[in-house]
């Protein structure tokens, strides 16, 4: 038992009154509090913990709310997501807006029910590396749109994106992609 315990114990045999001895037993729980013994009381001043949100949770919440102002895209039962980015690069350079539109939306809601696993993880590294090499980060009106939705997506599934050594490969070799990348995992 170590000296300061034991003074506190000396201390709570000595009081002579009731009043004492409730103040020393008081000051004897804090003191085992702090010393991390299992089983102390909750402070009348501890903040509430709210649930934990995982960024990758928002992440992907925040890509499927995405939406576009052209008609709904049509559902494909075998969807080919580079082509929606060839269509989308051959629409800005011939500044066909209606037709650049109509390719996001068509890759979002093909990105949004696409199965990744290690079989379909090259189309999406696919995707990634023509669309930073067909696009650049300004288009007319603003930035890049195709950009910004196919890196969103990429940072909504790194973590299984990471198992294929072709996407550090990637980053690597486009430093705008890799701060592209970074600039959406940590907004």
């Amino acid at each position: 038992m170590s000296i300061i315990t034991q003074s506190f114990t000396n201390l709570e045999t000595k009081a002579g009154s009731d009043a004492e001895s409730d103040k020393v037993q008081e000051d004897n729980e804090v003191f085992n509090s702090w010393s991390g013994k299992k089983g102390r009381k909750k402070s009348k001043w501890e903040i509430p913990t709210s649930p934990t949100v995982y960024p990758y949770e928002q992440l992907w919440k925040s890509f499927r709310a995405r939406s576009f102002s052209g008609a709904e895209a049509s559902v494909s039962s075998h969807p080919c997501i580079l082509f929606h980015a060839k269509l989308y690069v051959f629409a800005t350079t011939y500044l066909i807006e209606p037709l650049r539109i109509q390719c996001l939306e068509s890759l979002h809601r093909d990105l949004c029910g696409f199965s990744l696993n290690r079989e379909t993880t090259p189309l999406i590294l696919d995707l990634l590396d023509f669309t930073h090499a067909h696009t650049g980060r300004y288009e007319p009106g603003g930035t890049s749109l195709l950009r910004n939705l196919v890196i969103h997506y990429v940072a909504c599934k790194v973590r299984r994106l990471l198992d294929d050594d072709r996407l550090q490969m990637l980053l690597d070799a486009d430093g705008e992609m890799g701060s592209d990348l970074v600039w959406r995992l940590a907004k």
